[in-house]
């Protein structure tokens, strides 16, 4: 893992991710289908084809924030702060690349000095929230988890979800759970990214090359 020293949000940060897939494309290569997809009438291969579009330059990639971006940059000090007193760690954003990939790359939410340890943090719907509680990953979080790890190399990454919701008692508002390196998982998700990237760099749509 290398880290490159830039303020992520910043317009150096965005011509830093052109040029690569961060861990937040990877549901969209996996083809995982996440519930904002459907309830936008879209589709996974849609969402596969617009990313394929941004990173071929076809299409200008659109940043403005939805609702839901909105609400975790408005949550994420929060988590952090509570993350931090909770658990005793201290982490900071990082941007990094792979080692010998530099298409893999991820911008962190929290990575230590020490380099042992990864935080994503979030601030879901209720109900991924409540996964997090039952010590659950859903399935397009897990993506972005295991990218990240496979990406740094680290062992262990912090999934963090923070939750406003008046539902919830003071003790549950905050779930870390512990995630893994998958081996066999990542190296499908290295399979599928190599594969997309190819479509990238050859600049034939995704149809051909992913499945």
């Amino acid at each position: 893992m290398r880290r490159v020293l830039l303020h992520q949000g910043s317009p150096e940060w965005h011509e830093w991710r052109k040029p690569g897939l961060g861990s937040s494309d990877a549901w969209k290569v996996l083809l995982i289908e996440p519930p904002w997809v459907r309830e936008a009438k879209s589709t996974i291969q849609a969402e596969l084809f617009k990313l394929w579009e941004h990173k071929t330059g076809i299409r200008p990639h659109e940043d403005l924030p939805n609702f839901a971006m909105r609400r975790g940059t408005r949550l994420e000090p929060t988590a952090r702060f509570l993350y931090e007193t909770e658990t005793g760690n201290h982490v900071e954003p990082a941007c990094v690349l792979h080692d010998t990939v530099p298409f893999l790359r991820s911008s962190l939410d929290g990575l230590d000095w020490d380099d042992t340890l990864v935080v994503e943090l979030k601030a879901p719907r209720i109900e991924v929230h409540r996964a997090a509680l039952a010590k659950e990953v859903v399935p397009y979080y897990f993506a972005q988890c295991q990218y990240q790890l496979l990406v740094t190399g680290i062992d262990l990454c912090h999934y963090v979800t923070y939750s406003e919701n008046r539902e919830l008692k003071e003790e549950d508002r905050l779930a870390v759970v512990d995630v893994r390196p998958d081996r066999a998982y990542q190296a499908r998700l290295y399979d599928a990214a190599s594969r997309f990237w190819e479509c990238v760099e050859k600049r034939v749509p995704p149809e051909g090359c992913c499945p």
